[in-house]
């Protein structure tokens, strides 16, 4: 993960400056940011627990794990792609998809999106699960 914990923005509404990691203090106001450090560093260690149960095959840690991960920080757009895939091998078609559509919406990281697309196009040549693959008027 390189994009989402290479920077921290600082909290304090009135400041809002991005911080480049490691920081301590934000270089705006002043602000305590070892904590927020820390969460990335957590946000960090859940999401490579979370491809290491992926690529093991155990798609259901996977996702708990992703789930934290975007708990921790919810705009990682790394874990949010990978939830999708991970939802998508596990038969959660709709939801891979709704996460998917998500992402591309907020997402400016132009590779993110260019995998996102590649995954949204492939789940349209996919039938979901329960369609067979059939339209309106019964023809295939």
């Amino acid at each position: 993960m390189t994009s989402p914990a290479a920077a921290i923005r600082c909290p304090l509404a009135t400041c809002g400056r991005e911080n480049s990691l490691p920081v301590a203090l934000c270089s705006g106001c002043g602000a305590d940011l070892r904590a927020f450090a820390f969460a990335s560093r957590l946000n960090d260690y859940y999401f490579n627990r979370a491809l290491s149960q992926a690529r093991g095959g155990n798609l259901a840690s996977a996702k708990r794990q992703l789930r934290i991960c975007l708990a921790l920080q919810p705009r990682d757009e790394e874990a949010q792609l990978l939830l999708g895939r991970v939802q998508w091998a596990l038969g959660e078609k709709k939801s891979a998809v709704a996460q998917w559509r998500r992402l591309l919406a907020t997402s400016v990281d132009e590779s993110i999106t260019q995998q996102a697309t590649s995954c949204l196009s492939v789940s349209l040549v996919v039938p979901a699960k329960g369609t067979g693959g059939r339209r309106k008027g019964g023809r295939k």
